[in-house]
């Protein structure tokens, strides 16, 4: 019997020639490589069961309270559990002798775990594996395919400890448990956990391969970014199988998703040269086309490589924001985007090691200044980074020593000297306190609240002799809990007489604001300011977002295809624009980042843009089109949160905008719910697409409401 996770049933199949209408361009690019998780299982194969009636549960100071109860069949066990909420380490494990002595091999389970009042839960999963040296490995199983099965890769991590701590998983290693993570700090929860299904497998990439190719008309670059009105007609995307699947009757499966709304699947034959037709869109919005190439071979089906493309329909003409910025890794092409969307500002570095390469003479590359004349020319202020270590003093590490903090501001100095005319925004350092550009250092003693404060003193008086106009951004974006001590430490000594903001990076993905506790943590920051002497505290978000990686979440809502990720991400987007615009201490919002900064599917450090990467010529992501809408209707406004509308279920803040005229922007916390303001006129979805009709469900997706 072939195993489940290499099956997919496609459904029932039919014949057709396909047109898609709807608002939508193809670029001549490569399409976008898409391993959503319907298609990521079939790359797994089963090399058989492990055993199942060995099981035990580890006890001691870290595990929380857990017992069997009795099996209903040899393949199923099922554990009740209790996480106490304890300050510190807390987990349930769960060991059964397995020795693994073959590379590339995966294991896993299904698992599903659901509270006394059977909601579903859905908590981290790890197995720890020990090699012959006493090295163990902490790997992440990966529980977001579908079917509840989580899977993971028997391999090195970079969670290891003890034995010859070489960081190389050996072979043969024993599985010493798998581990049962909260799903949060201080998580307290009563369950029960099943497990079926215990199997190891192979896992063959290649199990996806290319089937089909396609070719369109250029659109433009950054690619298929689209005006409102612009003349219809139509676009031929011609699709043919590639040379191994050309005598094969190759299907495609066409999936679209239109202002965050997943349409139902259509299953078209393909022949060689055929072609579909794609209308250009006229109205505001997102939308996203998938096309996955499979072949019925017997009773089985085996997919190929899907492909996807986007299409984002942005306002003609925009009122830039400068609450509103980007951090964008030097990248001028996708910066037009940038602009297009209403942004005011753009954030990047400006690397000490990649001018001063001889002590003293100072060499700044092309790229540098081509990044802030582009800028300049679309409208946009830029934000410039003045960061990390130079090998040159203190062998790279943070700057420290008198000769190397002095060396550190007469660069900075430099930087606003070259500048100058052209920028007055400058920001010191990046993220200082996780060690970040201090290379071999980064966890050394030298980056500490004591040594930033010489580092800023220095550097702002440099700056300031240069242009007395300068902005001086400080903090170096530190996060708002997991460095809350030194953002104390460096109030209480003093920091904001150096500096006109202050930089943090509330991360908090993949929770959402109100879950996070985001405005509580921000206000927090806040008092603490005042408290020290700050009479008019300005908060710089320099960075924070939602990274599109498939496996961002465990959280229901969230799990499954990119078009629920990036719909995810873009109502984030929104929901924590809002939030933090309604704390008059939040002076600026940077969206991290403008592009993709790769195409790895499961890493999230390349899937935080608002565009796809270069590779794909920038083709808009759903946060794009979310952007330009929520910065049109938020530039120069004032949000209020309506604590009448607001209940547990919902949240809702008021905006009143420069000429008076009010729009409500709600979203729900989960279950959607039936809601419509009084004096409504007019509804407007998350990508300024035209709600009309008579369903006013509201979701965790946001909607603006114009009033009269």
């Amino acid at each position: 019997m072939k195993h489940p996770l290499s099956v997919l049933a496609v459904g029932s199949l039919f014949f057709m020639t396909l047109v898609i209408s709807g608002p939508s361009c193809f670029s001549q690019t490569e399409a976008i490589t898409d391993y959503t998780r319907e298609v990521e299982q079939n790359c797994f194969k089963p090399l058989g069961l492990f055993p199942q009636n060995l099981w035990r549960l580890q006890t001691g100071d870290q595990s929380c309270v857990s017992s069997f109860s009795p099996l209903t069949t040899p393949d199923k066990l099922v554990v009740d559990f209790e996480f106490t909420a304890t300050p510190q380490i807390e987990y349930l494990a769960i060991s059964t002798p397995l020795r693994i002595d073959q590379e590339n091999v995966w294991l896993g389970f299904q698992v599903t775990a659901k509270d006394t009042a059977g909601r579903e839960l859905h908590p981290y999963w790890i197995a720890r594996c020990v090699d012959p040296s006493g090295e163990t490995h902490s790997v992440r199983l990966d529980d977001e395919l579908p079917g509840d099965w989580c899977v993971g890769k028997v391999a090195s991590s970079p969670g290891h400890w003890g034995g010859d701590e070489d960081g190389v998983l050996q072979l043969p290693c024993r599985v010493e448990c798998f581990l049962m993570d909260r799903e949060r700090d201080g998580w307290k929860q009563q369950g029960q956990l099943t497990l079926t299904g215990f199997q190891f497998f192979s896992y063959d990439k290649n199990a996806m391969a290319p089937m089909i190719t396609a070719t369109a008309p250029a659109a433009g670059n950054p690619a298929n970014l689209l005006t409102p009105g612009e003349a219809s007609g139509n676009y031929d995307i011609t699709l043919a199988p590639v040379d191994e699947f050309k005598e094969k009757a190759v299907q495609l499966k066409i999936e679209r998703q239109i202002n965050g709304v997943t349409e139902p699947a259509t299953i078209m034959e393909q022949f060689a040269g055929q072609a579909l037709n794609i209308t250009r869109p006229v109205e505001p919005g997102f939308e996203a086309v998938r096309i996955t190439p499979f072949v019925q071979e017997g009773s089985e089906t085996r997919l190929g490589q899907p492909l996807k493309f986007s299409f984002a329909v942005l306002p003609e003409k925009v009122v830039k924001d400068p609450w509103f910025g980007v951090c964008t890794h030097l990248q001028t092409t996708p910066m037009e985007a940038a602009a297009r969307a209403g942004l005011g500002m753009v954030r990047d570095d400006m690397p000490w090691a990649s001018v001063e390469k001889e002590k003293g003479v100072y060499q700044f590359p092309e790229s540098f200044d081509k990044y802030v004349d582009r800028a300049t020319e679309l409208g946009l202020e830029p934000l410039l980074i003045i960061n990390y270590g130079n090998k040159l003093y203190d062998e790279g590490d943070f700057p420290h020593s008198d000769e190397a903090v002095a060396a550190y501001a007469r660069y900075a100095g430099e930087v606003a000297k070259h500048f100058k005319g052209r920028c007055r925004y400058y920001e010191i350092w990046n993220e200082w306190t996780g060690g970040c550009g201090m290379g071999r250092w980064m966890k050394n003693a030298h980056n500490t609240p004591e040594n930033y404060l010489k580092l800023i003193k220095a550097a702002s008086e440099a700056i300031r002799e240069v242009d007395s106009n300068a902005f001086i951004v400080g903090g170096g974006g530190d996060h708002y809990t997991y460095h809350f001590e030194e953002i104390q430490k460096e109030m209480e000594l003093g920091v904001m007489n150096w500096c006109d903001a202050y930089s943090v990076h509330p991360y908090i993905y993949p929770a959402n604001p109100r879950d996070a506790q985001m405005k509580e943590n921000m206000t927090k920051i806040v008092e603490l300011m005042k408290a020290n002497g700050c009479e008019h505290p300005r908060l710089w978000l320099t960075e924070l977002g939602w990274p599109t990686h498939t496996i961002l979440s465990k959280e229901e809502a969230i799990r499954g295809s990119s078009f629920t990720l990036e719909d995810y991400s873009a109502s984030m987007l929104v929901q924590s624009a809002v939030v933090y615009r309604s704390i008059p201490e939040v002076t600026n919002y940077f969206w991290y980042d403008l592009q993709n900064d790769g195409t790895e599917a499961k890493y999230n450090e390349h899937n935080f843009g608002l565009v796809h990467n270069a590779k794909f010529q920038f083709q808009p992501k759903a946060s794009l089109a979310a952007l330009a809408c929520v910065t049109q209707i938020l530039v120069g406004s004032k949000v209020d949160e309506n604590q009448d509308l607001t209940t547990e279920t919902r949240t809702v803040y008021t905006i009143t905008r420069p000429d008076g005229s009010r729009v409500l922007v709600a979203w729900t916390h989960g279950d959607s719910e039936d809601f419509l303001p009084e004096n409504t006129v007019r509804r407007v979805g998350l990508y300024g697409n035209e709600l009309t009709g008579d369903d006013n469900s509201l979701t965790t997706r946001p909607v603006w409401y114009f009033l009269k």
